[in-house]
């Protein structure tokens, strides 16, 4: 459970919908007991994801917070990136449409693509476009 359970149960939240608050919470009970590094860096990234898909736009902020906490003394571009498109797709949602918000859209983009992190981008790109929300979530 240690080495690996926090990542796939934040994977299933991910792709199960039906599963995805039980998943998420189990997971969060297996992170606060302990286990590996690598689980809390990617079950943060997959609970963001999978609470944006959900529209659950305050515990998608929430996950963000609490990775950037855990990053916090030791701060990785990666996460960076990961907690910056959760908390600007978040506000998107919310129906933020400022220049500001857009702005970090598109340093987003550019920092994803230079990075590599290809599957990050869709809902970027199609915040970046206008689109309504729901396409955006489609793009994840």
């Amino acid at each position: 459970m240690s080495f690996v359970a926090p990542r796939a149960l934040a994977t299933l939240a991910l792709v199960d919908s039906a599963q995805r608050i039980a998943a998420l919470a189990e997971g969060m009970r297996v992170l606060h007991t302990g286990c590996l590094a690598h689980n809390v860096l990617w079950f943060y990234r997959d609970a963001i994801e999978a609470h944006l898909k959900a529209g659950d736009l305050e515990q998608a902020k929430a996950c963000a917070t609490m990775l950037e906490q855990y990053t916090r003394q030791d701060p990785l571009p990666w996460s960076q990136f990961v907690i910056e498109r959760g908390r600007s797709l978040a506000e998107y949602a919310e129906g933020r449409r400022d220049h500001a918000l857009f702005e970090e859209l598109a340093n987003l983009k550019g920092h994803g693509e230079r990075a590599g992190l290809n599957i990050a981008l869709p809902a970027i790109t199609a915040a970046l476009a206008g689109s309504d929300f729901a396409d955006v979530q489609a793009a994840m």
